[in-house]
């Protein structure tokens, strides 16, 4: 999946003010105040349901602290989250929320059917769907999460909000808010940058530039280039090349004579540097490219595109042939990459004949010296 563009989040106040007005928050806190009038534990056969199905309501307010089991886990009285959504400061609610939309939203929690579907795609797309290519989506109304325009459904800034948590939560993928760096160092900034399209980026750029001496952020970038991640590291130096003025092109020079990161630089200057760069330093640079593009993510074949301009593939296979000689911690991935989506069987051979040769192989392939393949162990 490719990295989907930064979020611009409303102020805390207003999501917290948003959750509130949710129809289900409302059925909650209509839930907590009767239970606060009834004096004394209440069962679940004895809780409203208030339009929701009563077992299902039952297991979403006592899993979220609305009400309080026993111990013996068969009567309730109101909980914690009452408070916090009625009275507690915009972090509380939101963190109140938080619960009740992982609750609603996964399903093996309360039992339910999948949510969370239409939650994913109207956050990836970021644009208004059609109700009718959205079903179930009304779990996210009750959450105040989307609202209904006529024929179609929009996020609404609460669920811009919660759909970000989500998505992280599914995918693995954290979406950076806009203006939340200025405080981080320069590997989480590049990190960041990853995604951001280019006037964003400027004015995240600026945000986080604001109080720092320009030799000393410069500095900073150029310490982290070793750590990042290839499409950080890319960011890295088009900053360094492009952004930093002075001091950035200063900082780019001091790297050329850094082992491996130097040739990278040499090649993104389109200079000679001052050492010879080796067959390894060679292979390290396409693996870093290669690895920054897979890195950003897409449909295979047009990342295929871009490592491959030309189209021939006898030239990528001679490229792949290379790699091995390198010591980049991305080889494998970029190898085990091309044996999965290359269509041409040349490629192909000559990543498996890398990759073997990356790990040592070559000359100890299974069956050689009278040894036996033996079987994979299974991943835990």
């Amino acid at each position: 999946m490719p990295l989907l563009p930064p979020v611009r989040l409303a102020p805390a106040a207003e999501l917290a003010a948003a959750v509130r007005a949710a129809p289900l928050a409302a059925d909650l806190i209509r839930l907590g105040r009767w239970a606060t009038s009834m004096g004394a534990p209440v069962t679940s056969e004895a809780v409203p349901g208030f339009g929701h199905d009563a077992d299902w309501f039952w297991a979403l307010a006592t899993g979220t602290a609305f009400l309080d089991l026993d111990d013996a886990e068969t009567a309730a009285t109101p909980g914690p989250a009452l408070t916090r959504l009625l009275d507690g400061a915009d972090d509380l609610v939101l963190e109140v929320w938080t619960d009740v939309c992982y609750a609603v939203l996964h399903p093996e929690e309360l039992g339910g059917e999948t949510t969370g579907l239409p939650l994913l795609q109207l956050f990836a797309l970021r644009v208004p769907m059609e109700a009718a290519e959205l079903p179930g989506h009304e779990p996210l109304q009750a959450l105040g999460l989307v609202e209904r325009r006529g024929d179609r459904v929009a996020l609404t800034p609460l669920g811009l909000w919660a759909g970000r948590e989500y998505f992280y939560d599914m995918t693995g993928q954290d979406v950076p808010e806009v203006g939340s760096l200025a405080d981080a160092d320069a590997a989480t900034l590049l990190y960041s940058l990853r995604c951001y399209p280019a006037p964003e980026q400027a004015e995240e750029l600026a945000g986080w530039l604001a109080g720092r001496e320009p030799g000393e952020a410069a500095g900073q970038v150029a310490a982290a280039l070793a750590e990042v991640s290839p499409l950080s590291r890319a960011i890295g130096l088009s900053l360094l090349a492009d952004d930093l003025g002075e001091e950035g092109r200063t900082a780019l020079d001091g790297l050329l004579e850094v082992p491996r990161l130097g040739a990278l630089v040499s090649t993104r200057l389109d200079a000679e540097a001052s050492a010879v760069h080796d067959s390894g330093d060679v292979a390290w640079v396409l693996t870093d490219m290669a690895a920054s593009l897979i890195e950003f993510g897409g449909a295979p074949e047009e990342i295929l595109a871009e490592l491959n301009p030309g189209g021939q593939a006898a030239e990528l296979a001679d490229m792949v042939a290379m790699l091995a000689v390198g010591d980049h911690e991305d080889t494998g991935h970029v190898l085990a990459f091309m044996i999965e989506h290359h269509p041409d069987k040349s490629v192909t051979f000559a990543a498996r004949k890398a990759l073997r040769r990356l790990r040592g192989l070559a000359d100890e392939r299974p069956g050689a010296r009278g040894r036996k393949p033996r079987k994979p162990k299974r991943r835990r």
